[in-house]
C-alpha cells in the first residue's frame, strides 16, 4: 500500500493539472505492480477510498479514471472471474454518476474485453446503461464509448443480448434516437443491422424503421482534415445495409424510397436506387413480387430520360437486380409467374420505345432489355423471344443506316447478356448456364447474315455501321458454342480483307483498327485460324522489294500497314514463332533481291522488335526461348556479309539503320536470359568481337568470320560494335566478363572512342564503358578508372586539339553518368569538374549540353538492362549540382552565362517536377531566360516546366508576368527555333493563365494576347491552330 499511498495522490494532482504524460507514467507503474502481484486490484479501490464516492465530482471522476486506465492497460486474461464480477458490479452501480460517465464507460469497455466477462455481466451492464445513462445529453466522446461498449457486447456476448429480447431492442432504439455523429452512426448502423437480422422484431418494426430511415438520405460532408476518415459513401453504405436487412421494412421502405426518386439531386437519386437494389438482393422474390411493377414504373424513366449517366447505370443495375430476384427458383416461365408479369411490362415498354430505333430513347430501351436478359436463363429466354423477332423484322425493312446501326447495337447488348449467362470462349471458369440453351442460337443465321452484310456490303464511308457490325461479329465469335470454326474463319476473312484493302478515305483507318482489334481478340481463343487464314493473306501482301510497289494500285509503303498488323496479332507464343520464321525468311529474300531500300528490311526487323518489346513489357516468360532463333541469325546475317564484302559497298545488314534495330532485338532477348546462360554466351561474344576466334553464335562461315573480322583493339569493326554493346550492356551484375584485366579492357574501349570516325560506333563504345563501370562493385577498379581514364580525359580537355577534347568530354560524361546513376562519390567529383569546365571558351557550350547526358534517362543504362539505378539519384544530383550552378550563374560574366543557363535547363528538363517545386522561386528567372535559347528541345522543356509550375505554384510565377507573357507570345510564332512542338507547348501554357491568375493580373495583357493569338490562327499546322482557338477562347472568357 505504501506504493499506492505515494502514487495515487500524485496521479490525482497531475490529472487535475492536465499533466497527461506524468499521469500515464503512473498508470503504467501501477499496472506493472498489479501484473507482478505487488499490488492487488482491490487495493487500488481501497487506496482511492472516499475519493470514489465523495462530493467532489471532479476528484471522483479522476479517481475512477485511474482505476479504469489500469483496467484498460491489463491483459484481457489477467482478471479472475471473481475480479470481473466485482468490478462489473462496482461500475454498473455507478452509471448514474453523470459527471463520471466517460470514466465509467472507459472502465466498462475495458472490462467487457476481459476473458471472464460473461453473459450475466453483459446483461447487468446493458440494463444499467439503458436505465441510468441519459444518452442524448452526453457529449460525443461519451456517446462513442457507449456505442463502442454496445458493439463489443454485441460481438462477444450476443447470446445474452438476444436473450433480453424486447428489452434490448427498446433500449437500443432509445440510445439511437437523435444520434448525429458520423463515427457513432457507423457503429450504430452496424449494430442495428445485426438486430434486424437476428432478433425477433415483429412487434417493433415501426419504431425500428423510424429510428433508421430518419437518416435517409445521408447528406454528410466530412470536414477538412477529418481525423477519422469517414466519408459520405461509408455512411450511405452502412445505412443501406441496415435498411435492406429485413423484408419487414418493405411495406414502409419501398414507397418511401420511390418518393425520393422525385429529388432533383443526382446524389439522392443514386443513393435511393442503390438502396432499392440492396432491397431486391435481400428481401426475396415473394416480397419483391408485390412491389416489382411499382418499382419498374418509377425506375424506367431514370434510364430513358436520364440527365446523369451514373444514375442511369445504377437504375439499370436495379432493373437487372429485380429480374434476378424474381428469377429465384424459376426454371421455366409460366403465364402467371411474377417474373413473367414483370418482364411483360418491361418488354412491352421497350418494344414501344424501339419502334423508331433512330430516336433518342431507343438506346436506353435496348440497355434495359440487355439488363433483364443477363439476369437469368428464364429471363433471357423471355426477353429474346419478345424482342429479337421484331428487331430482325425492323432491320430487314429499314433502309436507313442510322436505324440499322441502332438495331444491331441492341442485338449486341443482348449478346453481351448471353455472354454473362452462357459464357465466352475465353472464360477460364464454367458459365452459369449451358451454352446450348442460349435462345439466340435460333437466330444465329440471320444474325450472321445481317452483321456480315452490314460489314462487307456497306459503303466504306459508313464507318459507324461497319464498326458496329464488327463488334457484333466479334461477340458471336466469342460466345461459347455459338459459331463453329468455319463461321469464325469467315469472320477472320472479312476482317483480313478490311485490313488489306484499307483505303485513304475518312474513317478507313478507324475501321481497319477495329478489324485488327477483333482479330487480336480471336487470337486468344482460335489462334489456329489466324495462322491458317490471316498470316498467309497478310504475308502474300509483302513484296520481295519495296521497289515492286512502284506504280501498283496500293500505296508504295502499304507493307508498313501489313507488318504493323502482324506485330499486333503475334503476341501469343505460337503465333510469334510462326511470324518469326516467315519474317526471317522474308528478310533473306529482301537481302538477296538486292533492290530494296534500307527502309523495308528495317521495318521487317522492327516488326519483330515491336512484338518482343510488348512481350518484355508484359513480363512474358518465353523471351529467352527466342535466343537461338534470333541472336545467332542476326549476328550471322550481319558479320558474314561484312567480312565477305571487303572494301565494296556496305552490306544491307550492316547499314546503321538496320544495325540499330538488330541491336535492340539482341538486347531485349539477351537481358531476359538467366545468369548461367549469359555467362556461357558472353564467352562466345568475346570470341567474335575481342579475341578473333570461332564462335557457336555464327551459324555459317564461322572460320571466315574468325579469320577476317577485326579484333576489338584493331580498326575496322565499324558500326557492328553496336551489337556487342547491346549484348554486354544487358548482362546481369553477377556475370563476369571473360577478360584477365578489366582495367586494360576499359582502356582499349576508350582508345577506340578516341580513334573512331563513326558517331554510332563512338556512342556504342561509350555506352559499353558506362555499363561496365556502373555494374562494377570493385572499388579498386573504380578508383583506377578515376585516376586513369577520368584524369586522362580531363587533361585532354584542357590541352588537346578540338576533336580530341570533344571525344574526351564524351568519355568523361558517360563515365560520370555511370557513377551518378548509382550515387557513387566519384559522380560528384566528375560533376564538379564539369561545372568548372563550363567557363572554358572552347568547350563550355558542349559541356553545358552534356548535362543532359549526365542526368538524362538512357535505354542502355537502365534497370531493364540490370544497371544500378538508385531511386533518388536525380534528386541527389539536383541537390548537389543546382545550388552550385545557380551561384556561379549569378556571379558569371555575361559571356559565360549562356553555358550555365543551358546546363541548368538540361538538368530541369530531366529532373522530376516535384523535386523542382521547392526551388522554384530561384529557378524561375532561369526558366524565363531559357525561352530565349536557340535549342528547340531545351526551349520546349523550359515551357513545359513553366506549365507545371503555373498549375502548382502560380503565386510564385505571378511576379514575373510582365516578362513571361511577351516571351511566350513570341514563342507561339512560327520560326526555326519555334518548332511545332514548341508552339503547342506555348499555347497550352498560355491556356492555363486565365484559370491560374487573378483577372486583374492578366487584364493589362489581355488585348495584346488575343490580338497575337489571332495571328497564330493562321499557323500552317492544324493542331497548332486548334490549340490557338482553345487558348484564345479562354482569354476571351476570363
Amino acid at each position: 500500500m505504501d506504493t499506492l499511498d505515494r502514487l495515487v495522490p500524485v496521479y490525482l494532482s497531475n490529472t487535475a493539472q492536465k499533466n497527461v504524460d506524468e499521469a500515464d507514467a503512473i498508470v503504467k507503474e501501477i499496472t506493472q505492480n498489479v501484473q507482478s502481484d505487488q499490488i492487488k486490484l482491490l487495493e487500488i479501490v481501497k487506496a482511492l477510498g472516499e475519493h470514489l464516492t465523495g462530493e467532489d465530482a471532479a476528484l471522483r471522476s479522476r479517481s475512477i479514471l485511474l482505476l479504469s486506465s489500469v483496467l484498460a492497460a491489463l491483459p484481457n486474461n489477467f482478471l479472475s472471474l471473481q475480479h470481473v464480477e466485482v468490478m462489473t458490479q462496482f461500475y454498473s452501480a455507478r452509471l448514474d454518476d453523470e459527471p463520471s460517465t466517460i470514466e465509467l464507460l472507459t472502465g466498462l469497455n475495458a472490462l467487457q474485453q476481459m476473458r471472464h466477462f460473461g453473459d450475466d455481466e453483459a446483461e447487468q451492464v446493458i440494463e444499467a446503461l439503458f436505465l441510468e445513462v441519459k444518452v442524448q445529453t452526453q457529449p460525443q466522446g461519451a456517446r462513442f464509448l457507449i456505442w463502442a461498449l454496445i458493439d463489443g457486447l454485441m460481438t462477444n456476448q450476443r447470446k445474452a443480448l438476444k436473450k433480453m429480447g424486447a428489452r434490448f431492442v427498446k433500449g437500443l432504439i432509445k440510445v439511437m434516437q437523435g444520434e448525429k455523429d458520423p463515427r457513432n452512426l457507423m457503429i450504430a448502423f452496424s449494430v442495428m443491422k445485426v438486430v434486424l437480422v437476428e432478433w425477433e422484431i415483429e412487434k417493433h418494426v415501426e419504431e425500428l424503421f423510424d429510428v433508421t430511415y430518419c437518416y435517409f438520405p445521408i447528406m454528410f460532408k466530412p470536414p477538412p482534415d477529418d481525423p477519422y476518415g469517414i466519408t459520405a459513401d461509408d455512411l450511405k453504405q452502412r445505412l443501406r445495409e441496415c435498411l435492406s436487412a429485413t423484408p419487414l421494412f418493405a411495406t414502409e421502405l419501398i414507397p418511401a424510397l420511390l418518393d425520393k426518386l422525385s429529388s432533383t439531386s443526382p446524389s439522392v437519386k443514386k443513393d435511393t436506387l442503390l438502396t432499392l437494389l440492396a432491397c431486391s438482393n435481400n428481401f426475396g422474390p415473394r416480397v419483391i413480387a408485390s412491389h416489382s411493377i411499382t418499382i419498374w414504373d418509377a425506375v424506367k424513366y431514370e434510364v430513358t430520360h436520364a440527365d446523369d449517366e451514373h444514375v442511369a447505370e445504377v437504375a439499370l443495375e436495379l432493373i437487372a437486380g429485380l429480374t434476378k430476384c424474381l428469377s429465384q427458383g424459376v426454371t421455366e416461365l409460366t403465364r402467371l409467374s411474377s417474373l413473367t408479369r414483370y418482364l411483360k411490362n418491361v418488354t412491352a415498354y421497350c418494344a414501344e420505345e424501339l419502334k423508331d430505333p433512330g430516336l433518342k430513347r431507343a438506346r436506353p430501351a435496348g440497355r434495359i432489355l440487355a439488363a433483364c436478359a443477363g439476369a437469368s436463363h428464364p429471363a433471357n429466354q423471355a426477353v429474346v423471344e419478345a424482342a429479337v423477332p421484331n428487331l430482325l423484322v425492323m432491320y430487314a425493312e429499314s433502309g436507313e443506316i442510322a436505324k440499322q446501326a441502332a438495331i444491331l447495337a441492341v442485338l449486341i447488348g443482348l449478346m453481351d447478356s448471353a455472354g454473362v449467362l452462357y459464357g465466352y470462349r475465353t472464360d477460364s471458369e464454367a458459365a452459369p448456364e449451358d451454352a446450348s440453351k442460349n435462345p439466340q442460337l435460333a437466330f444465329k443465321e440471320r444474325y450472321f447474315h445481317y452483321f456480315g452484310k452490314a460489314l462487307m456490303g456497306t459503303a466504306p464511308g459508313e464507318v459507324g455501321l461497319r464498326k458496329v457490325a464488327m463488334k457484333g461479329l466479334s461477340r458471336m465469335a466469342r460466345l461459347r458454342d455459338f459459331l463453329d470454326d468455319g463461321e469464325i474463319g469467315l469472320v477472320v476473312q472479312y476482317l483480313d480483307g478490311i485490313v488489306i484493302e484499307i483505303e485513304d478515305g475518312e474513317g478507313s483507318a478507324d475501321v481497319a483498327k477495329e478489324a485488327l482489334s477483333v482479330l487480336e481478340e480471336i487470337t486468344t481463343f482460335r489462334p489456329e485460324l489466324i495462322l491458317d487464314i490471316t498470316f498467309p493473306a497478310f504475308m502474300a501482301q509483302l513484296p520481295d522489294t519495296d521497289a515492286d510497289t512502284e506504280g501498283a494500285s496500293k500505296p508504295k509503303k502499304h507493307y508498313k500497314v501489313i507488318l504493323a498488323a502482324l506485330a499486333q496479332l503475334s503476341s501469343p507464343r505460337a503465333l510469334f514463332e510462326v511470324l518469326l520464321t516467315r519474317l526471317l525468311n522474308k528478310l533473306e529474300v529482301i537481302i538477296k533481291n538486292g533492290t530494296s531500300s534500307v527502309v523495308y528490311p528495317q521495318i521487317v526487323l522492327s516488326t519483330i522488335l515491336l512484338v518482343l518489346r510488348k512481350k518484355s513489357t508484359e513480363g512474358a516468360a518465353d523471351l529467352p526461348t527466342y535466343f537461338d532463333r534470333l541472336v545467332p541469325t542476326l549476328l550471322t546475317k550481319t558479320l558474314v556479309p561484312f567480312v565477305q564484302s571487303g572494301n565494296e559497298q556496305l552490306p544491307m545488314m550492316c547499314r546503321p539503320e538496320i544495325l540499330k534495330v538488330s541491336s535492340q532485338i539482341i538486347n531485349i532477348v539477351f537481358r531476359s536470359l538467366n545468369t548461367q546462360k549469359q555467362e556461357s554466351v558472353v564467352k562466345e561474344l568475346f570470341a567474335i568481337f575481342v579475341d578473333g576466334q570461332q564462335s557457336q553464335l555464327i551459324a555459317s562461315d564461322n572460320q571466315v568470320v574468325a579469320e577476317k573480322f577485326p579484333k576489338l583493339h584493331e580498326p575496322g569493326q565499324a558500326n557492328t560494335i553496336i551489337l556487342f554493346t547491346a549484348a554486354i550492356s544487358s548482362l546481369r551484375k553477377e556475370v563476369k566478363l571473360p577478360v584477365d584485366d578489366l582495367e586494360k579492357f576499359l582502356s582499349v574501349l576508350v582508345q577506340q572512342v578516341e580513334t573512331t570516325s563513326s558517331e554510332l560506333t563512338k556512342i556504342s563504345l561509350l555506352k559499353l564503358i558506362a555499363s561496365i563501370v556502373n555494374k562494377s562493385s570493385d572499388e579498386s577498379l573504380l578508383n583506377k578508372v578515376m585516376s586513369g581514364e577520368v584524369n586522362k580525359a580531363l587533361q585532354t580537355i584542357k590541352t588537346g586539339d578540338a576533336p580530341s577534347r570533344r571525344r574526351a568530354l564524351d568519355t568523361l560524361l558517360w563515365i560520370g553518368k555511370a557513377f551518378v546513376a548509382k550515387t557513387h562519390k566519384s559522380g560528384t567529383k566528375i560533376t564538379s569538374d564539369l561545372i568548372d569546365l563550363l567557363v572554358d571558351p572552347l568547350i563550355g557550350s558542349s559541356v553545358a549540353n552534356g548535362f543532359g547526358v549526365l542526368i538524362g534517362d538512357d535505354e542502355t543504362l537502365s534497370k531493364e538492362n540490370h544497371a544500378t539505378i538508385r531511386l533518388l539519384q536525380k534528386q541527389r544530383f539536383f541537390s548537389f549540382a543546382m545550388p552550385e550552378l545557380m551561384s556561379r550563374f549569378k556571379s558569371a560574366q555575361a559571356g559565360d552565362k549562356s553555358s550555365y543557363l543551358v546546363a541548368v535547363t538540361n538538368i530541369i528538363r530531366h529532373v522530376p517536377k516535384q523535386v523542382l517545386l521547392p526551388d522554384l522561386p530561384g529557378l524561375l528567372p532561369v526558366l524565363i531566360q531559357a525561352l530565349g535559347l536557340v535549342d528547340p528541345e531545351l526551349k520546349g522543356s523550359a515551357i513545359d516546366t513553366l506549365y507545371v509550375t503555373i498549375l502548382d505554384a502560380s503565386q510564385t510565377v505571378s511576379e514575373h508576368l510582365s516578362t513571361l507573357v511577351p516571351l511566350l507570345m513570341e514563342s507561339a510564332m512560327v520560326s526555326e527555333v519555334n518548332t511545332m512542338r514548341v508552339r503547342i507547348s506555348t499555347l497550352r501554357c498560355l491556356s492555363v493563365f486565365p484559370s491560374s491568375f487573378r483577372r486583374e493580373m492578366l487584364q493589362p495583357f489581355k488585348n495584346e494576347v488575343i490580338m497575337r493569338l489571332g495571328r497564330v490562327l493562321e499557323d500552317p499546322k492544324r493542331v497548332v491552330r486548334k490549340e490557338a482557338v482553345d487558348c484564345r477562347h479562354k482569354w476571351y472568357s476570363m
